[in-house]
């Protein structure tokens, strides 16, 4: 399980950082192009394009894979520095604060990303009374970029929720595509078992109706043998009842076979079952068997 929420954990990292990374470009590219479309003072915005593209470079530093919350407080920590001095010269940077916003709603415990939220919108308010200040339309604006804040957090919070839910799923996917595979082996297992099981079954079942028989028309044929000369009729009636023994046996065979897809479960004990043996056996033998059954 830990492994699971481990391997999902990176994938939503990864993805949602990856969005935010391109986010933050594109923003970024916009603020240069809005630097440098006034050609007449972009020297004097050296500075702001060189923070741009120190921010750039920050963020494509970052690694998402296996982040601590330490490493991204830490970016954050920098991202934020690097935005408040931008904020000094003019406050269209603090539009970085939104893509921070997101990410620190993403890479963050949703409490620590919300301070790094309000965080946002104390450095928004000062800078607005630090560059202009004009107290209604600067609570007003700050009002504003906070909500916007919050917006771009609460988006990237439900984005980090969705991708959690789609890894999770993918991931119980494949652990039942798995764990099916597993029940299939079982299955083609058991059914191995149950083959050798009914294969034992049919042999002592064989055991018991042809070697009883087989027993008894051997025992008639010796007899049978020794009276020919001395006793025709007699060896005679033995010799019938070999007949007999070997047909009947023919049949139980027969039984057998039929009955191995529906077992015929018998409910004598084991003396009872004994005591018929020895029974039969002395009917057809005319033999006296001395047995010791305990009674049921």
């Amino acid at each position: 399980m830990n492994t699971r929420t481990h391997a999902v954990g990176s994938t939503i990292e990864s993805n949602d950082g990856n969005l935010a990374n391109v986010a933050a470009l594109v923003m970024v590219a916009i603020l240069s192009v809005v630097i440098l479309s006034d050609w007449q003072s972009w020297q004097e915005s050296g500075p702001q394009l060189g923070l741009m593209i120190l921010f750039a470079m920050v963020m494509v530093a970052r690694t998402d894979d296996h982040r601590s919350p330490r490493q991204m407080h830490l970016y954050i920590s920098v991202q934020t520095l690097i935005v408040s001095l931008a904020m000094l010269q003019d406050t269209v940077f603090l539009l970085l604060f939104f893509v921070l916003s997101a990410q620190a709603m993403v890479g963050l415990p949703t409490r620590a990303g919300l301070r790094w939220i309000a965080l946002f919108a104390v450095i928004t308010v000062a800078g607005n009374f630090y560059n202009d200040f004009e107290l209604v339309p600067d609570l007003i604006n700050s009002l504003i970029n906070c909500a916007g804040f919050l917006f771009f957090g609460a988006f990237g919070n439900a984005l980090m929720r969705a991708e959690t839910a789609r890894a999770e799923s993918q991931q119980l996917l494949l652990e039942l595509q798995e764990a099916h595979g597993q029940l299939q082996a079982y299955a083609e297992r058991v059914e191995t078992l149950a083959v050798a099981e009914e294969r034992n079954r049919l042999s002592r079942e064989m055991h018991d109706t042809l070697g009883h028989r087989l027993t008894v028309s051997i025992v008639q044929l010796e007899g049978a043998g020794r009276l020919l000369d001395r006793d025709p009729n007699r060896a005679g009636q033995m010799i019938q009842t070999v007949r007999s023994e070997l047909v009947d046996g023919l049949a139980d065979l027969r039984q057998t076979l039929a009955a191995l897809r529906n077992p015929i479960v018998s409910g004598d004990s084991l003396p009872n079952a004994l005591h018929k043996l020895t029974v039969d056996f002395e009917r057809a033998t005319q033999l006296t068997i001395q047995t010791d059954f305990p009674t049921t």
